[in-house]
């Protein structure tokens, strides 16, 4: 199974954390060897390939149709979705989700248990069927729109890259 990393910004947070999350990103991309796909409203130098949507605004609506055309441009089979505002360690990247109809998410990024899209991971064909029906009839805040959730935990303390 083939993964990828699919990093979204719509260029609102502190660019300072921004390029540092993009950075450290980098790093581990290289280092498991995961390629990353970027979606953006401005054209961004990041990753292996960008896709920037230059006509949208920054909504949900836009959100959705963004990491749509993110999905769309990989050929991973496995995606993990990434914000610009969140250090993730290579061990969220190290978990292999095993049922192709499920979503998962990482409770170790965050302090709850949350279906938060930055912490979510699922194969492809899953997240651009969902993404797809959100970028149609879009949602504000979705509560629980998700199909079938798990949780895993991903740590990896003290590592160290490069």
């Amino acid at each position: 199974m083939k993964k990828g990393i699919l990093f979204y910004t719509n260029h609102r947070y502190n660019f300072r954390i921004s390029s540092q999350v993009q950075k450290h990103l980098s790093k581990i991309s290289k280092y498991l060897e995961i390629p990353i796909v970027s979606v953006s409203i401005k054209k961004l130098a990041f990753g292996d390939k960008n896709i920037h949507f230059p006509h949208y605004k920054a909504n949900d609506e836009f959100l959705y149709k963004q990491i749509l055309g993110g999905l769309e441009n990989s050929r991973a089979d496995i995606i993990y979705l990434c914000s610009p505002d969140i250090f993730y360690t290579p061990s969220h990247f190290a978990f292999t989700p095993s049922d192709e109809n499920t979503f998962y998410f990482n409770t170790n990024i965050t302090n709850t248990p949350s279906k938060n899209i930055s912490t979510l991971c699922g194969y492809r064909n899953l997240l651009m069927e969902y993404f797809g029906k959100l970028a149609e009839n879009p949602v504000k805040n979705p509560k629980t729109p998700f199909f079938k959730t798990k949780y895993f935990k991903s740590y990896e303390p003290l590592t160290k890259l490069g």
